[in-house]
């Protein structure tokens, strides 16, 4: 599915999108997170289209922020999550879709559509959301984990991993305090920093690439993961027995994007791109 939903989706995109690096070759520099893109199906787009896809990766939002702004003329589409869809449009920094031209659209449920990041539909598609939640070395934790104090009670210091991402962890703080975790004024942001400076110290490996690796090769026997990673390490056929905690520790679900065009403004110069696919 993943490899027919993205050459769907380049296919569409080719000729608006893509810059002529030399004047017998087309190139789409695309820039996406880590392990999302198989380089089978870029090779499969190339030869079908003859467009080359050059594919850059980030393994997280900050990082893909800090990747625009320190190549403004290159990017011709991105894939951030559904908070940094918004910090984009704000800044003017995605074209407009057509949604006329995405009629798979019909197709996506609706409870992914319309949020709050983009109401009006008019920048962003969903491609697919998840969860962030504890998973647990069994095998070297015999008690229950369940909360956010289970975790950070200081016993496991030194042997954690936590995705990379700094909305994350602020959640994590807000939910540990009984707070919305939306509510990211000054006086609750205030609240969570002497949680975070108790919680941070005792995180060994910060992974937003590849999170599991570390329960499985033993540096972490509590993780704090992407549900997808977790059942990665569930499907790896470890010895290690992993239990995905239930209840207290799991936040809110995130959203990747379909891939979206670059607005190149006078930063980025602008290509003509007006639409994206979506799965179905």
């Amino acid at each position: 599915m993943r490899r027919r939903t993205f050459l769907l989706l380049l296919s569409s995109l080719a000729l608006p999108a893509c810059r002529a690096a030399e004047p017998t070759e087309k190139v789409l520099n695309l820039l996406c997170w880590t392990e999302y893109v198989p380089t089978s199906v870029t090779a499969s787009f190339t030869k079908q289209t003859g467009v080359r896809v050059v594919m850059e990766n980030y393994n997280s939002n900050e990082q893909m922020l800090a990747m625009l702004r320190d190549k403004p003329h290159h990017y011709d589409l991105v894939q951030p999550s559904q908070a940094y869809v918004e910090t984009l449009i704000h800044g003017s920094g995605l074209e407009s879709l057509d949604a006329a031209r995405i009629p798979n659209l019909q197709n996506i449920d609706p409870q992914f559509r319309r949020l709050p990041h983009d109401p009006e539909e008019k920048y962003s598609v969903p491609w697919m959301s998840g969860t962030v939640g504890i998973v647990v070395n069994t095998n070297a934790v015999q008690e229950p984990i369940h909360t956010w104090a289970d975790v950070f009670s200081g016993k496991y210091r030194g042997k954690i991993v936590a995705v990379n991402d700094q909305r994350e962890m602020v959640a994590w703080a807000l939910a540990s305090l009984g707070m919305p975790i939306t509510q990211i004024d000054d006086a609750s942001l205030a609240r969570t920093e002497p949680v975070l400076r108790k919680w941070l110290p005792q995180i060994s490996v910060f992974d937003s690439d590849s999170p599991h690796t570390a329960l499985l090769d033993g540096r972490a026997v509590i993780g704090i993961v992407w549900s997808g990673e977790a059942a990665l390490a569930l499907a790896e056929g470890s010895p290690i027995p992993i239990r995905p905690t239930q209840g207290k520790a799991r936040t809110c679900f995130s959203i990747a994007s379909r891939f979206l065009p670059v607005h190149h403004t006078k930063a980025l110069p602008r290509i003509s791109s007006t639409t994206a696919w979506s799965p179905r």
